[in-house]
C-alpha cells in the first residue's frame, strides 16, 4: 500500500513541474520588468508564451503587450518593430481574457501605441509625405475597433487627395463619414466629386455640409461654384452675396460672382439692366483693389462690348431708322467701344498673346474706325493663328 502511494506522489510530481515553471517564468518576467530589465524581462515572458499552460492566461500577454510598449518607449528608433508586436501582444489578451479583466490596461495600451503612430502620420502629412503617411495608415483602416479608426479614415483620404487619387480619396471619406468623422473638407471634396457624375447628390452634399459647418469659406465657396455650374443662378445669386458679404476682398468670388450676374442677365429680360449693372460694379471693385487683375479688366471690358453689341442687334430694320434714331444709336455704340477700350488695352498688355482680347481689340478699333490699328492688331492675329 505505502509503495503504490509512493508511486502515486511520483505521478503528480512528475506533471508539476512544467507548468509550475512557466508561471515562475511569467514572475520572472514581472521581476526583470521591475528592475527596467526589458531585455531579460521579454525573454522570460517569451518562453511563458509558448507554453499552453500560460499562453492561454490573458496576465501573460497583457505582460508582453506591456514589455514591448517600454522596448519602444526607450528604443523608439531601434530596427525591432515593438508597437506592432506589442499590438499583436494585445490582441491575444483580448481573445483569451474571457472576464475582460485586462480591458482598460490593453486600450491604455493600444491607445499608447496608436498616438505615436499618429505623431508619425502627422509628422509625415506636414512634410508633404503622403505615401508614406499611407503605409503607416494602412494598418490603422484594416482595424475598426481602434478608437482612431474615424480619424485615419479621413487622414488617407487627405492623403490620397493631396497624390491625386480622388477615387480612393472619395472612398476613405465616405468610410471616414459612415463612421462618424465630420469635417467640412469631407464633404467638400465629396461634393466636388459628386458633381462629375453625380450633381444632383453633389448639390445635396455640399448644402449638407454647409449645415454642419457653415462659416467653413471652401465649402461656402463649393456651393456657389456647384450652384453655378448646375445652373441655378438665383440661388447661385444669393450665396455668392452672402459669401461677398463676409468676405469682401475674395477676389476670385467676387469674378464669379461677375459670371453669375452675366447669365441672369441673359436669362431675366425684366431685370436686364440690374444685372449689367451689378456685373459692371463688381468689376469696377475688383479693379479698384487690383488695377492689373486680367480677368476683371478682361470682363470688364467684354461686359461694355457686348452692351454695344446687343444695341445694335436689337435694331431689327436698322436702314429704316430714321436719322436721329440712328445717329442716337451710333452714339451711344461708340460710347460704349470707347469706354470698353482702355479695359481691353489693359488685358492685351498683361497677356500680348491672348487671341481673345486681340479679337475684342479688333471689334473695337473696327466700330471706332480706326484702320490703322485695326491693321496692326489683325496683323498680329494673323501672326499667332500661323
Amino acid at each position: 500500500m505505502r509503495a503504490r502511494c509512493f508511486l502515486c506522489m511520483l505521478l503528480l510530481t512528475g506533471f508539476m513541474p512544467a507548468a509550475f515553471s512557466q508561471m515562475l517564468m511569467v514572475e520572472k518576467a514581472y521581476e526583470h520588468l521591475k528592475r527596467n530589465e526589458l531585455e531579460k524581462s521579454l525573454e522570460a515572458i517569451e518562453l511563458a508564451t509558448q507554453h499552453p499552460s500560460t499562453a492561454s492566461d490573458p496576465r501573460t500577454w497583457y505582460l508582453k503587450g506591456f514589455i514591448l510598449k517600454e522596448l519602444y518607449n526607450a528604443h523608439p528608433d531601434a530596427r525591432i518593430d515593438y508597437r506592432e508586436q506589442a499590438l499583436q501582444a494585445i490582441t491575444e489578451c483580448r481573445e483569451t481574457d474571457k472576464n475582460q479583466s485586462f480591458q482598460d490596461d490593453c486600450d491604455a495600451i493600444s491607445s499608447f501605441i496608436y498616438t505615436s503612430y499618429f505623431n508619425e502620420v502627422i509628422q509625415q502629412l506636414n512634410e508633404k509625405n503622403y505615401a508614406a503617411a499611407l503605409a503607416i495608415l494602412n494598418s490603422f483602416v484594416t482595424d475598426s475597433a481602434t478608437a482612431f479608426y474615424p480619424e485615419a479614415l479621413y487622414y488617407s483620404g487627405y492623403a490620397s487627395m493631396m497624390q491625386g487619387q480622388n477615387s480612393q480619396a472619395d472612398l476613405f471619406f465616405q468610410q471616414a463619414m459612415h463612421a462618424g468623422y465630420q469635417d467640412a473638407l469631407i464633404y467638400d471634396h465629396l461634393a466636388n466629386s459628386y458633381l462629375r457624375n453625380k450633381p444632383d447628390q453633389a448639390l445635396v452634399t455640399v448644402q449638407q455640409g454647409r449645415t454642419l459647418f457653415p462659416d467653413d469659406k471652401g465649402l461656402h465657396v463649393s456651393e456657389v461654384n456647384i450652384l453655378l455650374a448646375l445652373q441655378e443662378y438665383t440661388q447661385a445669386e444669393k450665396s455668392v452675396e452672402s459669401y461677398l458679404a463676409k468676405y469682401p476682398d475674395d477676389v476670385e468670388v467676387r469674378l464669379v460672382a461677375g459670371t453669375i450676374y452675366e447669365k441672369l442677365f441673359q436669362q431675366d429680360t425684366a431685370l436686364k439692366d440690374q444685372y449689367l449693372l451689378k456685373r459692371k460694379n463688381i468689376y469696377l471693385q475688383i479693379l479698384t483693389q487690383n488695377p492689373d487683375n486680367v480677368l476683371a479688366n478682361y470682363n470688364m471690358g467684354i461686359t461694355l462690348y457686348n452692351q454695344a453689341v446687343v444695341l445694335i442687334n436689337q435694331q431689327t430694320d436698322i436702314y429704316n431708322l430714321d436719322l436721329l434714331s440712328f445717329d442716337n444709336m451710333i452714339e451711344q455704340c461708340t460710347s460704349l467701344f470707347r469706354e470698353a477700350l482702355p479695359y481691353i488695352k489693359k488685358a492685351h498688355e498683361l497677356m500680348p498673346d491672348n487671341i481673345n482680347t486681340l479679337k475684342a481689340l479688333e471689334g473695337i478699333y473696327y466700330n471706332l474706325n480706326d484702320r490703322e490699328k485695326f491693321i496692326q492688331v489683325r496683323e498680329k492675329l494673323n501672326t499667332l493663328k500661323n
